[in-house]
């Protein structure tokens, strides 16, 4: 069994350490992307000498050019520091600063995968943890059929920071179940992408714990609370 894997959003490269710990030897290649400049350069020292491992140093969207990429933190010393999560192209993202970010260039998953030959591959698991952008990363998934390819794919929900998507979530739910696919897509509940520490839990399951558990964000608030901090920074 040759096992390749996608990580979108590689951070320090916790998921990577966990698939390599879990398949060992059965590992064909991992792919994965980082925008954060800093957690890039980290990710390319970590892995240099494992051959099996590649890293990119862009951003994973719907569409391909280049994007304002935002970055988390509270002062200059948390912008750029190795370990910088929630850095996103989602200006709408509550804990980014909108006037701190890097221009980056942004791919489609199609896009990447065609121009390396991989359009074909087959992928054990797809892991999405974009910052606000998974939902337009799934999109591309579904338009050009890539999921035919792909096991499972498991994502980070971001909606709770963003309520923008949660419009986004629901068209996608829509879609994988008019399609029938809704079996390969787990919404990610736990820390920091260790196996150990995640609950995965099908879409409908984490849809309901949110309703159980009265999550409602008022949009026009949180929409005031964003043009508020734009006028402060701007």
């Amino acid at each position: 069994m040759s096992i390749n894997i996608i990580d979108i959003g590689g951070c320090v490269g916790l998921y990577i350490e966990e698939s390599l710990k879990k398949y060992k030897e059965k590992i064909n290649h991992i792919y994965c992307f980082e925008p954060h400049h800093a957690n890039y350069n980290f990710l390319k020292e970590k892995y240099k000498n494992i051959n099996n491992v590649s890293i990119f140093n862009f951003a994973i969207s719907n569409y391909v050019g280049n994007s304002k990429f935002y970055k988390k933190g509270n002062n200059i010393n948390e912008y750029d520091k190795v370990g910088n999560p929630g850095s996103s192209l989602n200006l709408d993202k509550r804990n980014v600063n909108p006037r701190v970010f890097d221009v980056v260039k942004v791919n489609t998953l199609s896009f990447f995968l065609k121009e390396n030959n991989l359009i074909n591959t087959k992928f054990e698991e797809v892991k999405i943890d974009a910052e606000g952008s998974e939902y337009d990363i799934l999109e591309n998934i579904i338009n050009d059929k890539l999921y035919l390819n792909f096991e499972k794919i498991f994502i980070e929900d971001h909606t709770r920071k963003i309520p923008n998507l949660y419009k986004k979530r629901k068209e996608f739910v829509k879609r994988i179940k008019s399609l029938k696919i809704q079996n390969k897509f787990f919404i990610a509940r736990g820390v920091d992408w260790v196996r150990t520490n995640l609950k995965f839990l099908d879409i409908d399951t984490y849809i309901e714990i949110e309703k159980h558990n009265n999550v409602n964000i008022n949009t026009k608030v949180y929409d005031l609370f964003i043009k508020l901090r734009n006028k402060i920074y701007y």
